[in-house]
């Protein structure tokens, strides 16, 4: 004789079915967790690449807009480790002004204007500046750049084997 077959589910089976669903949704939760962590770690990395983009495109503005004059009170001058030059800084209202410019190198480049101090580029090792006199034959680059009439051709900020070329504005 057999026994009658019952309709529905046994409290172990429930007990079973609702474990199962627990550890799906904490599985799923802690996927959506991760998930979000890696786009704010994106969103950061993003940020401050665009930043990065954003202060190497004004210090090539900086040093594109020297002012290229004959005025020997400002005449362009460096060393390894600084230069210094009159440029046309933009202003907060969107006007360009002559800004004295002093430009530093260590470990960090820090451009410094009328307006304020802004660190420009990083690396981990103390980097140099060279100037680019004569662009034949490869190019010729100086240690430094004695007070003359005219500033270099470019300026190159050398970070062990990474240059960065800025050009000085253009010449007539």
């Amino acid at each position: 004789m057999s026994l009658p077959r019952r309709k529905g589910f046994t409290i172990l089976e429930l007990m079973v079915a609702l474990a199962i669903s627990a550890s799906v949704l904490l599985a799923g939760r802690a996927l959506i967790e991760q998930v979000a962590a890696v786009g704010d770690t994106i969103a950061g990395n993003a940020a401050t690449a665009d930043s990065a983009r954003v202060r190497a495109r004004a210090l090539r503005a900086i040093v594109r807009n020297i002012d290229i004059t004959t005025d020997s009170a400002n005449n362009f001058s460096g060393d390894a480790r600084t230069a210094r030059f009159i440029s046309w800084c933009t202003t907060d209202d969107a006007l360009r002004e002559r800004c004295a410019v002093t430009l530093t190198i260590d470990s960090v480049v820090t451009l410094t204007d009328s307006s304020a101090s802004a660190v420009l580029l990083r690396d981990t090792v103390p980097g140099v500046l060279r100037y680019l006199g004569d662009a034949r034959d490869g190019g010729h680059w100086y240690r430094s750049w004695g007070p003359g009439n005219l500033p270099p051709l470019a300026i190159g900020i050398v970070f062990r084997a990474d240059t960065t070329v800025l050009r000085v504005g253009d010449r007539g």
